[in-house]
């Protein structure tokens, strides 16, 4: 089944959509999954059609306040991330963004946050889902690495961080493919 086909029977054309309706298209659009109560979940923990993009950087930014705090340069590093994937400066996604990297979210925010994640990624087709995992896992990373060690020396990658990571890892990984668990190995090395 094409997404085209896939957007037409979970929103069959309606000329007179409630807001909500079309909050929830377009965070389905956004997604790329749709799945009403995906959306639905997502709207309960906050995001909305400006925001529903950065579901995927909640995992690093989760990684990001692993040590208790995220640091200049691991802000530094997230920006430019989310930039990259269309950040833009002034938005109310960024808004959004900051908020969660200036306020740790709790850990209910995290977990259940995942827990969309995991269910989007397992509805992509295995390409999608197979290079959306090998960035996820190199954005942990990046992020992780942003601050470690002194003066460029020592571990990179806190304990805490580390631990954080294979939690992620063993989440992410219930119910996807071997190939997708092998991806996301990279982050308990």
């Amino acid at each position: 089944m094409t997404e085209e086909k896939k957007k037409k029977d979970y929103y069959p054309e309606v000329k007179d959509q409630t807001e909500e309706e079309k909050t929830l298209d377009a965070i389905a659009e956004s997604i790329g999954v749709y799945d009403e109560g995906l959306g639905r979940r997502m709207v309960d923990l906050g995001y909305d059609k400006d925001t529903a993009f950065l579901i995927g950087f909640i995992p690093i930014i989760q990684v990001a306040w692993a040590d208790g705090k995220v640091d200049a340069r691991e802000t530094k590093k997230l920006y430019e991330l989310a930039e990259s994937r269309g950040l833009e400066k002034g938005s109310k996604g960024e808004e959004f963004f900051k908020k969660l990297i200036t306020e740790k979210p709790d850990d209910e925010f995290f977990t259940r946050s995942l827990k969309i994640i995991n269910e989007i990624v397992a509805k992509l087709p295995e390409k999608t889902r197979k290079e959306s995992l090998k960035d996820l896992s190199s954005y942990c990373i990046a992020i992780a690495t942003a601050s470690g060690g002194v003066m460029g020396f020592g571990k990179k990658i806190s304990e805490e961080e580390r631990k954080l990571m294979r939690e992620m890892a063993e989440e992410l990984g219930t119910g996807q493919s071997e190939s997708a668990k092998k991806l996301l190995s990279q982050l308990v090395e």
